[in-house]
């Protein structure tokens, strides 16, 4: 496999590029950070370069992005010191030795009662799986009604892991996704999100109709979103 070295404002990637039976160029910036890139197998070296070098903005962004989210996946951070964010607090950690386990999140701190410290980023994971969903239902509950009122069903929550976007909406199936990093975002930008992807039910694409819809129900929208982004520097 062959690897291309990129340099973008002083920060250095490297790619693995690999050629397959295939029509069209792919690139993807994996968890782990590493970028791979699939390219038509009788695509020369210098066409390589100049699509890499014609995607490198996309690279540095997406790869910061992934950069700034990994803290929130890293289990050094569940340890005595380290800190969660949520809600767009943070809250530092505490371990308390304990025979029964529970998770306590007060105005500082996020404390977990336990004697089996190596499974405290599994019951982490769990425990914001759980108020993630029910906070993120609420603000559905909240901005539903906004298109209620055009006889659309109230939609259901799909949340996961997502690289490049923050939600989805899928009108056919009745779904909205939310990406499960939103819980680490404050409420003001959640809130943002929530009616992005409702308004999709009635406006599919990103025309003038869509933003002005938004602009109605939250004509703040556009300060929220430069929020979010500026947060997580993307």
């Amino acid at each position: 496999m062959k690897k291309y070295y990129l340099l973008k404002d002083k920060k250095g990637f490297l790619i693995d590029i690999e050629r397959k039976n295939i029509k069209n160029y792919n690139i993807r910036i994996l968890p782990n950070n590493n970028i791979k890139c699939s390219v038509p197998m009788q695509t020369t070296d210098e066409e390589i370069s100049k699509f890499l070098k014609s995607k490198e903005c996309w690279i540095y962004k997406h790869n910061v992005r992934q950069e700034k989210l990994q803290p929130l996946q890293n289990k050094d951070i569940l340890k005595n010191g380290g800190f969660v964010k949520i809600l767009g607090h943070f809250y530092n950690v505490k371990i308390e030795s304990s025979q029964s386990f529970k998770i306590v999140l007060n105005d500082r701190n996020i404390i977990f009662y336990t004697n089996q410290v190596d499974n405290i980023d599994k019951k982490y994971r769990n425990f914001a799986r759980k108020n993630m969903q029910e906070y993120f239902e609420k603000v559905i509950e909240v901005f539903y009604p906004i298109i209620r009122k055009y006889n659309k069903p109230k939609p259901i929550l799909k949340i996961r892991k997502m690289k490049t976007c923050w939600g989805t909406s899928n009108p056919e199936q009745n779904v909205i996704t939310l990406n499960e990093y939103l819980y680490s975002a404050s409420s003001y930008c959640i809130e943002y999100v929530v009616l992005h992807e409702l308004t999709h039910f009635l406006y599919t694409n990103h025309n003038k109709q869509f933003f002005d819809f938004i602009s109605i129900h939250m004509p703040d929208w556009q300060e929220r979103k430069n929020k979010l982004n500026t947060d997580f520097n993307v």
